[in-house]
C-alpha cells in the first residue's frame, strides 16, 4: 500500500459512494477512490504555487482567539483602506487569520484564528507586498448538476481584489463572529457554511451539505488563502435558471464534455481553482454519477492526462 498520509485518517470515512474498502496493518479501513499518490502528484504539479495538505471527510474545527492586532504604525493606513472601502462601496467584512500552524496529517484538524475586518487585511497586504501574506480562512466547492452533466464554476470579475478575470470554483473567505463588528451574520465557526453563504451570495444557489463530500485543504501561495473546499455538490436542474452573477464574477456553465479542452488550453485559470477541480478528478469524481465520463476519458483518465501518467 502506498506510504500516503491520507491513510491516517481513514477510520472516521463514512460510506457515500466515493470509498472502497482496503486493508491496512491487518485492519479494514474505507478509502476514498482516487487517483494513486493523489496528494503527492497535486504537491508536484503546483509546486511553489499551491500547497496541498490534505484531504478529508472530518470539517476542521476553528477556534477564534480573539482579535487581530496590528502595530499602531500602520493605523493610518488601516484608516485610509476604510475609507477606500466605503468608496467603493463594499462592506467592511469580518475575516480570519490563521496564528498556529495545524497538524495537517491528523485526524483531528484544529485551526486557530484572529479576526480582522476587510480594511485591516487591505492594510497588512499593503505592508507585506512581495513577502508573505496573511493566511485567511476561506471555502470553495466544486459545483456540479449531474442532470445537465455540468461543472459551475465561475469567470471573476475585475472588481475583486485578487486574481481578476481569471476562472474559479466558487466560494470566498470565512466569517467569524467579531467584537469589532455588531452584527448577527457569521458562519458560526463552520467552513462549510461559508462555502453554502458564498455560493448563494455569489450565484443564488442553494447547496445541500447534510452529506459532505471529501474536503480538500489547500493554501493559495499568492494570496496567502488557507482553503477548505467541497469537492463535489450536485444540484439540482431546477436551480440553474435561478443563477444570478453578482459584482464579484460571472458564472459559467461548462458541459463535462467541455472540461479537457478548459483545463488544457485555458490559460487564465486561478491556479487553485484548477488545482480543486483536478482533486476532484482524482477522487473520481465525488458526487456525479457512476459512469460519468469527459468526452470520451474517465475522471481519472482525465487527471492523468493533464497531471502526468502515473509512474
Amino acid at each position: 500500500m502506498p506510504n500516503d498520509p491520507l491513510y491516517e485518517n481513514l477510520a472516521e470515512i463514512a460510506v457515500r459512494g466515493f470509498a472502497e474498502l482496503v486493508y491496512h496493518q491487518g485492519k479494514r479501513l474505507l478509502r476514498p477512490r482516487r487517483s494513486p499518490f493523489l496528494l503527492e502528484r497535486l504537491r508536484s504539479y503546483f509546486a511553489g504555487e499551491v500547497e496541498i495538505f490534505n484531504i478529508v471527510t472530518r470539517e476542521p474545527e476553528i477556534k477564534v482567539l480573539g482579535p487581530y492586532n496590528l502595530p499602531p504604525s500602520l493605523q493610518k493606513l488601516v484608516a485610509r483602506k476604510r475609507r477606500e472601502i466605503r468608496a467603493e462601496e463594499k462592506a467592511n467584512e469580518p475575516h480570519a487569520i490563521l496564528v498556529n500552524h495545524p497538524k495537517w496529517l491528523q485526524e483531528h484538524i484544529t485551526l486557530e484564528v484572529q479576526t480582522l475586518d476587510f480594511a485591516k487585511l487591505r492594510a497588512l497586504r499593503d505592508k507585506d507586498k512581495g513577502k508573505q501574506r496573511p493566511q485567511i480562512l476561506s471555502a470553495n466547492a466544486v459545483i456540479i448538476c449531474n442532470e445537465t452533466k455540468e461543472i459551475i464554476l465561475q469567470e471573476r470579475s475585475k472588481h475583486v481584489d485578487t486574481e481578476m478575470n481569471k476562472v474559479h470554483t466558487l466560494g470566498g473567505a470565512f466569517w467569524p463572529k467579531s467584537s469589532e463588528r455588531f452584527t448577527d451574520e457569521f458562519d458560526h465557526g463552520k467552513l462549510t457554511r461559508t462555502a453554502a453563504r458564498e455560493i448563494s451570495e455569489e450565484t443564488e444557489l442553494q447547496i445541500n451539505l447534510e452529506k459532505p463530500p471529501p474536503l480538500l485543504l489547500s493554501k493559495e501561495v499568492s494570496t496567502g488563502f488557507i482553503q477548505m473546499v467541497l469537492l463535489g455538490v450536485n444540484i439540482p436542474k431546477s436551480q440553474l435558471p435561478k443563477i444570478k452573477d453578482n459584482w464579484e464574477g460571472r458564472t459559467l456553465r461548462i458541459p463535462f464534455k467541455e472540461l479537457p479542452e478548459l483545463l488544457i488550453n485555458t490559460p487564465n485559470w486561478v491556479l487553485t481553482g484548477k488545482a480543486h477541480v483536478l482533486a476532484w478528478l482524482g477522487c473520481d469524481a465525488p458526487g456525479a454519477k457512476r459512469l460519468t465520463r469527459f468526452g470520451k476519458l474517465t475522471p481519472h483518465q482525465l487527471f492523468n492526462l493533464i497531471v502526468g501518467s502515473e509512474s
